[in-house]
């Protein structure tokens, strides 16, 4: 079954690199395949010694940066990205994409080894996953969400795979948004080479980059925070929902320390193994920090995990997975739709409601026995919670 599988997950493949190349599902996502948000312009100008910061804070903005490939990123990311900003646009769209369909074929082998639900089961429900519009999004655009979706993935299912492991960690790491949860994990678990290993990574990249364009450190390491503090809001994110308030720096340790929050209490009070480290990190980031609807991909491991789940309340869960894959961003709540509410502040808290609700949700069902928050018994709810339990048939 599972080889028959495979074939029939390489044709969906394959099938999907045709049918966005040729932007044949534009009417589906509204985005044609012009790797608008692929990290590509900073790489390329690098190559062509020029700073894109020099460029991004001028009025060539527009004439030198391609779409949206603003500097949102860590300096590392520019140099990760050197080989693809070598090609021209048009060849490097279509070697990112190859490679991301490439690491989603790896994604679905790693659940796919690892994983207790029926494999018939996964199989669909992954198959929906590729359908789904922040997956189509994510590929015709050029966005990394599957890169680091994949670095997420073998960072906590795969340690004893020590250079991957690595790999993935320093991934984590190359866009400041999808760092701090597994940032934490490392501290916490005590991965110090990890830590080292990216500071000097980053330290090295930081000041290779200043030298090359006589720039200074510091505007070099904040550059990137102050082009993604400049950004448009996300779906329903807490970022996106304070907006650019308080102003930077304050906006930025006030979402750090709600994240390290979040983290601590997850990482104290429930029982934890690599499949809830993953989904934990994977709620928090896309709950705090500031994301679009392409990174609602980030749902996938939690959405698995809701089909061995035994609580009444996990369909409704599902059913907000399936609102952020195919409801979410439709036509008719655009602007200029039926209900063109989408970038709403109303809607953005909506949405962050939403995704609070999953997070209570993963909470209770792994709360361990006998916890208390700030003297309140968390038990108390966890008997709330069991009330909805679904209860064998014999």
């Amino acid at each position: 079954m599972k080889n028959k599988f495979n074939f029939f997950f390489i044709l969906t493949l394959c099938a999907l690199y045709f049918l966005i190349t040729n932007n044949i599902l534009v009417f589906y996502v509204g985005r044609t395949f012009d790797g608008c948000d692929m990290p590509w312009s900073p790489s390329n100008l690098y190559l062509q010694d020029i700073d894109v910061f020099k460029i991004y804070f001028s009025d060539l903005r527009n004439a030198k940066i391609h779409c949206s490939n603003y500097p949102a990123y860590s300096i590392l990311n520019t140099f990760f990205f050197l080989p693809v900003g070598y090609f021209d646009l048009t060849i490097a769209k279509k070697i990112w994409l190859i490679i991301n369909l490439v690491l989603l074929q790896h994604i679905y082998g790693i659940f796919y080894s690892k994983i207790l639900i029926n494999k018939n089961t996964y199989n669909l429900l992954f198959l929906f996953f590729l359908l789904s519009k922040p997956t189509i999004t994510t590929l015709s655009i050029g966005q990394i969400g599957i890169l680091v979706l994949w670095a997420f993935t073998v960072f906590f299912y795969l340690p004893k795979k020590k250079i991957w492991n690595t790999l993935a960690y320093v991934i984590t790491g190359l866009k400041y948004s999808f760092f701090p949860i597994v940032f934490y994990f490392a501290l916490f678990q005590k991965h110090v080479k990890k830590i080292t290993l990216m500071i000097v990574l980053n330290i090295f990249a930081i000041i290779i980059f200043a030298y090359k364009f006589d720039a200074s450190l510091i505007s070099t390491l904040l550059n990137p925070l102050i082009v993604g503090s400049q950004g448009g809001g996300g779906g329903g994110d807490l970022m996106s929902v304070l907006g650019n308030h308080p102003a930077f720096p304050f906006n930025y340790i006030l979402i750090i320390g709600v994240s390290f929050f979040y983290f601590y209490i997850f990482f104290h009070k429930t029982y934890r193994n690599y499949e809830n480290d993953l989904i934990c990190a994977c709620l928090i980031t896309i709950t705090i920090f500031r994301h679009h609807i392409y990174d609602a991909i980030f749902l996938l491991p939690f959405l698995i995990y809701l089909f061995k789940s035994k609580n009444l309340c996990k369909y409704f869960c599902i059913f907000i997975i399936f609102y952020f894959w195919f409801i979410y961003q439709s036509n008719f709540l655009e602007q200029g739709g039926i209900f063109p509410v989408m970038y709403t502040k109303g809607f953005r808290i909506f949405n962050f409601l939403l995704l609070n609700f999953m997070l209570a949700y993963f909470f209770l069902d792994n709360l361990k026995p006998n916890e208390t928050l700030w003297g309140f018994k968390l038990n108390k709810v966890k008997k709330f919670y069991n009330r909805y339990a679904i209860k064998k048939r014999y």
